[in-house]
């Protein structure tokens, strides 16, 4: 014996679902970039660093050590830090600064700076904020 199965739809909301979706992840991703942006611009000017000491001109400054966040001397690499939607759902974090890079990462060549990451641990730190924000918009923008 042949059993059919079927339904009726009553109510199509999936356009409506889909847009409050997209508007509330876009939120999320806004809202992370920020974060990210703000959270490696503290950790380059927020102290304590715990390298150096050294005088230029009538200035004193201390470095970073390995390891530690790069120290803030002119605030051109805590300036450079920007962030911006890419589009609806995407966003970036950006370090405009020719010298991000060798902090983030160090270098290798005659000088070899150790990494002094600043941007990567900010990543890090709102990873699990982002999942639980994404989780959320898509509950709400789903009507849940």
């Amino acid at each position: 014996m042949a059993t059919q199965l079927g339904f009726k739809l009553v109510f199509n909301h999936f356009g409506k679902v889909r847009t409050a979706v997209r508007q509330e992840v876009s939120q999320v991703v806004d809202r992370t970039c920020k974060a990210i942006e703000a959270g490696a611009k503290a950790k380059v000017m927020n102290p304590p660093k715990t390298g150096r000491v050294y005088k230029r001109g009538n200035v004193v400054h201390q470095a970073s050590a390995p390891g530690e966040a790069p120290a803030t001397d002119t605030g051109d690499l805590a300036g450079s830090i920007t962030s911006r939607m890419r589009g609806p759902m995407s966003g970036e974090v950006d370090v405009g600064s020719e010298h991000g890079l060798y902090l983030e990462y160090g270098t290798v060549k005659t000088d070899r700076l150790a990494p002094r990451p600043f941007l990567g641990p900010s990543v890090e730190e709102e990873k699990g904020n982002f999942e639980r924000g994404l989780a959320a918009a898509i509950g709400r923008g789903a009507g849940r």
